[in-house]
């Protein structure tokens, strides 16, 4: 099961600009699996495909099909919490879904790290963004984002 888990975990990749020169957002693309993937993993995937073409409301039609297929997918969780705090201007829609990932895989450091900005921005609830900044590093030392929110908060 841990080997599995493993293997669903993504990676952060960082794109710059498209061929038009509009800046891309961050997104979040699976490590290939040793075996194939989720049906809500595959469908999660093709949301993260169209945020780089900034669909929004393809993005969430994508995400809430994932969820139906599987209410407990990380990976949906994680980047409709994101879609409702940067897109959608939810910041407590956006919290709830972070905690419903943090609830599927208390370990995924994306979520960790974007509950812990959520958090310590528009909350300023530094005790507990430190709780996810401080447990994100645990499991990604080197995490840069996480790195720069933790540094952020130690300067208040």
């Amino acid at each position: 099961a841990v080997s599995v888990l493993v293997h669903v975990l993504f990676t952060e990749v960082h794109l710059s600009r498209d061929d038009k020169g509009v800046p891309l957002s961050r997104l979040q693309l699976p490590t290939p699996p040793a075996t194939q993937g989720s049906e809500a993993d595959r469908v999660c995937a093709e949301a993260q495909v169209l945020e780089t073409k900034e669909e929004w409301s393809a993005v969430q039609e994508r995400l809430e099909l994932a969820l139906k297929i599987d209410a407990n997918n990380t990976c949906a969780l994680y980047n409709f919490g994101r879609l409702l705090q940067y897109h959608w201007n939810s910041p407590d829609k956006a919290e709830a879904m972070y905690l419903r990932a943090l609830q599927t895989n208390g370990r995924h450091v994306p979520t960790l790290r974007n509950l812990g900005y959520l958090l310590l921005s528009l909350r300023r609830n530094i005790s507990t963004a430190e709780t996810m900044f401080a447990t994100a590093l645990q499991h990604n030392p080197k995490e840069i984002d996480v790195l720069s929110g933790y540094g952020s908060l130690l300067q208040d």
